[in-house]
């Protein structure tokens, strides 16, 4: 009996050893366990690539989403975030104070379109806006954008003759420039450069145009467009020229049909026996 005890310790010897030289062989392979890793929530917030002066438009191109921590979205406070508005709701905007580069966009530093005080904001200190109603034609046909400069003038009638009821003749007409270099703000909606125009229902529809003047020159606009037709003259970026006296071009000195002194005299002969009178 006791050989057979003895065979059978040997034997449990032998399998707890090779068992507990499997399980450290195991464990030794097995690399460590790794802590898992957390997912950081972010939130994409809009900036500007460029400096933006005070009342400059604020352009699509100039908007960039930027990524940033949850703590960090909280820390800046009221800010623009993604999905919450799309950049075609930001662009054309104007910028109310100096934005540096690279700075998260807070709703105080700009001015939407559909805002009230928006114009307002367009306007320089000591300026005025005022809108007069053109005709497509005299507000250039689409040619025209806001910021180009233009000069303003007036055509006018002045009465010269009544006829044999009394009825007043104008037929004499006569241009003149009112206004120089007058900074155009807004035609129609179109208040930036890069928005494409209004199409309006008909080509003939008239025209609001905005304008950029001084208290002085603003009275001068609204007895012109009362007197006459106004247009528009284009000027070049860089011209800063204005005309100091500016005479009236009268109809007579373009055409010669509405010089009096060149129009043909009706004559009447009246007739005395045999002697003839011309009148």
């Amino acid at each position: 009996m006791s050989r057979w005890y003895m065979a059978v310790f040997a034997a449990l010897s032998i399998a707890l050893f090779l068992a507990g030289f499997v399980w450290l062989d195991t464990s030794q392979a097995q690399p460590p366990s790794q802590p898992l890793s957390t997912v950081e929530h972010k939130a994409k917030v809009l900036t500007t690539n460029r400096a933006l002066a005070k009342g400059s438009f604020i352009e699509r191109e100039n908007l960039v989403w930027k990524e940033v921590s949850l703590a960090e979205r909280e820390s800046l406070g009221e800010v623009f975030l993604q999905p919450v508005f799309e950049l075609e709701q930001i662009a054309g905007s104007v910028a109310v104070q100096f934005i540096p580069a690279d700075s998260v966009l807070s709703p105080e530093m700009l001015l939407r379109p559909e805002q009230s005080d928006f114009l307002s904001a367009l306007v320089k200190p000591g300026m005025r806006a005022i809108s007069i109603e053109l005709d497509p034609m005299a507000a250039g046909l689409g040619l025209l954008r806001p910021g180009n400069k233009v000069d303003v003038l007036l055509t006018s009638q002045s009465e010269i003759d009544q006829d044999a009821n009394g009825t007043p003749i104008y037929n004499n007409m006569a241009v003149e420039t009112v206004l120089q270099n007058i900074h155009l703000l807004a035609i129609g909606n179109q208040y930036s450069p890069h928005q494409k125009p209004e199409k309006s229902a008909k080509s003939y529809d008239p025209t609001s145009v905005t304008f950029e003047v001084s208290l002085q020159d603003a009275e001068k606009l609204v007895l012109a467009s009362k007197l006459g037709e106004l247009s528009l003259v284009l000027r070049g970026n860089n011209d800063q020229t204005e005309v100091a006296n500016k005479p009236l071009k009268w109809a007579k000195d373009i055409s010669g049909a509405y010089d009096l002194e060149q129009q043909p005299t009706q004559s009447v002969t009246v007739i005395r026996g045999n002697v003839k009178e011309g009148q």
